[in-house]
């Protein structure tokens, strides 16, 4: 009888052991949780905040992207074409437009082949440039060439 009582003194001795070991862990996950409360905004602030960042520097590079292709337009255009206007379509493809005299159709190769090798600090600006379609109205021609920018929006 008295190793029954031992073995049941003995037996609610460890569960007392195992319960305040519980309550232990319990305390610990409960400050680990209370951590994690207080740095979860700073954490969301942060990622928030990455990507504006991220945002601005698409923005910033759109915007170098553009004037570089405008640039290289400027430069690169011969003399004899007119260009009517550009555009830029999601930031991804610039779209140019013109009139050229009849005569002066060639040009327009030489033109899509110059934006084709223009570079911005030793790099290509334009991924691909479309040999230019034209159309003929009376004695001269319409045409338009579309350039996929190397620089694309999410780059």
């Amino acid at each position: 009888m008295r190793s029954a009582f031992a073995a049941a003194i003995f037996y609610l001795f460890g569960v007392f052991i195992y319960l305040a070991f519980v309550q232990y862990k319990d305390f610990e996950v409960g400050k680990i949780e209370d951590q994690a409360r207080q740095l979860a905004p700073n954490y969301t602030n942060a990622l928030r905040l990455k990507d504006q960042v991220r945002v601005l520097q698409d923005q910033l590079n759109l915007q170098f992207a553009a004037l570089d292709s405008y640039k290289a337009v400027a430069e690169k255009i011969p003399d004899g074409l007119q260009l009517d206007g550009m555009s830029f379509n999601r930031g991804k493809t610039l779209s140019i437009f013109g009139t050229a005299p009849g005569d002066q159709v060639t040009k327009l190769n030489e033109f899509s082949e110059a934006l084709r090798l223009a570079t911005s600090n030793g790099q290509p600006i334009f991924k691909s440039v479309t040999v230019p379609p034209w159309v003929r109205r009376g004695s001269d021609v319409t045409w338009n060439i579309t350039a996929e920018l190397m620089k694309g929006e999410g780059d």
